[in-house]
C-alpha cells in the first residue's frame, strides 16, 4: 500500500491541542496559587519593604529641603506619613527627638531607643530593614511588651501583630540624622484562605472554558485538514481534477492554493507526457514501416531470400 499513514503514537491534532491547552492553563493556575498563596507573604513583605525605603528616600529630600524651616518640614513630613500609611521618627546621633509621627508616644521613647537603633545602623553600613513585633499604632516598637497591665489590655490579634521598620543615617550638612521609617504589617492568613477558594473556583470555571475553547478550535483547524488531507490522496491516485478550497484561516488557505497549483502543474506534466509518447511513437512507426515494406520486397525478389 503506497497510501502515506500516520504512525500508531501520533496523536492527531484534534486529541493533541485539547491536551497542550489543558497543561498550559494547569501551569499557569499552578504559578498563580504560588504567587497567590505560597508567596504572597513574602510577595506582599517584598512591597512593604520597598515602600518603606522609598519613602526613606523622600525623608532624606524633604530634610534636604526644608531642614531650617520645621514648620514646613513636618507639614510635608505629615503628609508623607499619610501618603504611604507609615510613621515616621527623625532623631539626631544623640537620641534627641526632631520629629514624630507618634506624637502621642514621643514623650515616652527614651534617647537610648534612639542611640540604639543609631549603632545598630551604623554596624549595617548606614541602615537595615526589618521586621519587628509590636501594635505600629499602641506600641510601635514593643517597648511595653513586658508591662503586664498593658497586655491584658491588647487582644490577641493586636500582641500577634507585627510591623517592618527602615532605618537609616541621613547626613545632612555634615550632621547625621536618624531617620526611623515604619508600617504595619497586615495578616495575609485570611486573605490567603480566601485567594484559596476563589482559585478553586476559577480553576473549574476554566478547566471547562478551556475544553469547549480546546473542541472549537481543534475542530475549525483539523476539519479543513482532514478534507484536504482526503482530497491529497485522490490526487496521489492521479485524479488531477481535484479541488483544494477551504477559507478557515491563511494559513490553509494559501495550503489549498499551493496544492491546487501542484495539481494543475502534474495534470500538464501528464499531458506532456502522453504528447511526448505519441509524437515519439509517430517517428519511430514510419521508417519501422519502411523497413518492413523493403524487407517483404527482398523476400519475393529471386535470389534475395537466401539462407543467408
Amino acid at each position: 500500500n503506497d497510501t502515506p499513514t500516520t504512525e500508531i503514537y501520533t496523536l492527531s491534532l484534534h486529541d493533541a491541542l485539547p491536551i497542550w491547552i489543558l497543561v498550559f492553563l494547569a501551569i499557569l493556575l499552578l504559578l498563580l496559587f504560588l504567587l497567590q498563596t505560597v508567596y504572597l507573604d513574602d510577595i506582599y513583605k517584598a512591597a512593604k519593604k520597598n515602600t518603606l525605603n522609598n519613602a526613606n528616600d523622600n525623608v532624606e529630600q524633604i530634610l534636604d529641603d526644608q531642614l531650617g524651616n520645621l514648620s514646613v518640614m513636618e507639614q510635608q513630613l505629615d503628609e508623607l506619613t499619610a501618603e504611604y500609611d507609615i510613621d515616621i521618627q527623625i532623631s539626631g546621633e544623640d537620641g534627641t527627638l526632631l520629629y514624630s509621627s507618634l506624637r502621642m508616644y514621643e514623650n515616652t521613647l527614651p534617647k537610648q531607643f534612639y542611640q540604639d537603633f543609631y549603632k545598630r545602623a551604623e554596624k549595617n553600613g548606614g541602615g537595615f530593614t526589618e521586621e519587628i513585633a509590636g501594635d505600629i499604632q499602641r506600641d510601635p516598637f514593643g517597648l511595653f511588651k513586658e508591662n503586664e497591665i498593658y497586655l491584658d489590655q491588647k487582644s490577641p490579634s493586636e500582641i500577634a501583630q507585627e510591623s517592618m521598620v527602615s532605618v537609616r543615617i541621613l547626613t545632612i550638612s555634615s550632621t547625621p540624622y536618624l531617620t526611623i521609617v515604619s508600617a504595619r504589617l497586615t495578616p495575609v492568613n485570611a486573605t490567603v484562605q480566601m485567594i484559596r477558594q476563589e482559585l478553586i473556583f476559577v480553576s473549574i470555571i476554566m478547566i471547562i472554558l478551556a475544553l469547549v475553547l480546546a473542541m472549537v478550535i481543534s475542530r475549525l483547524i483539523s476539519k479543513p485538514l482532514s478534507q484536504m488531507n482526503e482530497s491529497a490522496k485522490e490526487l496521489a491516485k492521479g485524479n488531477y481534477d481535484v479541488e483544494f478550497h477551504d477559507q478557515s484561516s491563511l494559513e490553509i488557505s494559501e495550503l489549498g492554493s499551493t496544492l491546487n497549483y501542484t495539481a494543475r502543474q502534474l495534470k500538464k506534466t501528464e499531458q506532456l507526457q502522453h504528447e511526448l509518447i505519441a509524437n515519439v511513437s509517430h517517428d519511430l512507426r514510419t521508417p519501422l514501416t519502411m523497413i518492413q515494406a523493403y524487407a517483404e520486397m527482398m523476400r519475393d525478389i529471386p535470389g534475395e531470400n537466401t539462407p543467408e
